[in-house]
């Protein structure tokens, strides 16, 4: 310990630095954090902790036997076997719904039975399908220009459809979502690779027309 009145050097010489420090020319925020000790991992933490481990060890039990485990398999397995006939629930859930199975319908699926069934022109071996969940007109944009982009590279073939579905674009308003398609085919009558070879329509939820009222919205690219 320090005698009284002695001087701590290393005191003082801590308190200049950190006062040199805290001169800065722009304003800071300085955090000072005392540590801790570190963790003992010598032989007494070796020792408490295969201790805690033997006391944690399940001890075995004895008073269960073989013929236990067959009477309860036994058991689990008629009534795996008798539960719908013995239990008027499942009797019931299978009359109603029989052998029906229940699927889920994502957008696109939606939209791809919906061209299917609706749309002559449709050809399964050239279209092509894709998705987007944009709900901002940039990010539409941008989508719809470089799927334009790809399939111009391919070379598609006359007469060929791209369907664009966006889902979660102007989801209910056809007029507004008319307005983008053409915007977009404003843009393309000005582009010297697309203006003569592509034709911009919509299949919309709220179209007036039955023969274009699609589940989502779907802009329709076709390759002339």
């Amino acid at each position: 310990e320090e005698e009284e009145g002695e001087v701590d050097l290393n005191l003082q010489e801590y308190k200049k630095q950190r006062d040199e420090a805290r001169r800065s020319p722009y304003p800071s925020v300085i955090v000072e954090v005392q540590s801790t000790p570190p963790p003992d991992f010598g032989a007494a933490a070796a020792a408490a902790t295969e201790a805690k481990a033997a006391a944690e060890e399940p001890k075995p039990d004895n008073d269960v036997t073989s013929d236990d485990v067959k009477k309860l398999e036994a058991l689990f397995g008629m009534s795996a076997a008798t539960k719908k006939a013995d239990d008027p629930f499942y009797d019931a859930l299978g009359e109603a719904f029989g052998n029906k199975q229940i699927a889920a319908q994502t957008p696109l699926t939606l939209a791809q039975n919906w061209v299917l069934e609706n749309d002559p022109a449709f050809n399964q071996e050239s279209s092509t399908f894709t998705k987007s969940n944009t709900h901002h007109v940039d990010a539409a944009y941008e989508y719809v220009f470089n799927n334009l982009a790809m399939l111009n590279a391919q070379e598609p073939k006359r007469g060929q459809k791209s369907y664009i579905v966006l889902p979660k674009f102007l989801p209910t308003s056809a007029t507004s979502f008319d307005r983008f398609a053409g915007q977009v085919s404003n843009i393309i009558r000005v582009m010297p690779s697309l203006k003569e070879k592509v034709v911009v329509s919509t299949f919309h939820p709220e179209h007036v027309m039955a023969s274009t009222r699609c589940p989502v919205p779907v802009l329709v690219i076709t390759w002339k």
